[in-house]
């Protein structure tokens, strides 16, 4: 049985396929932490990536950092940088 919560989505680009077990496994821990699933939306490419910034469609996002300034321009706040070796 869910949660009954809203899922929350949690934005990756295509590259971070390679450490996509990863991903869920923070996935999970974020689940429970808000106690709502969260689903991990992988972007087919970058016009994908960047209409759901344009639209606000992931409340949580993996992102460079030039894409990080234009969502810190749109209210979005960094919680994390992740190492070269995630």
């Amino acid at each position: 049985m869910g949660s009954g919560k809203e899922s929350i989505a949690f934005g990756l680009c295509p590259c971070q396929l390679k450490n996509l077990s990863k991903w869920e496994s923070l996935s999970s821990s974020l689940s429970e932490f808000f106690g709502a699933p969260v689903e991990i939306k992988i972007f087919e490419d970058l016009v994908e990536e960047e209409k759901a910034v344009e639209e606000a469609t992931c409340p949580l996002y993996l992102t460079s950092a030039d894409t990080a300034i234009s969502l810190w321009d749109r209210g979005y706040t960094p919680v994390a940088e992740v190492v070269p070796d995630f």
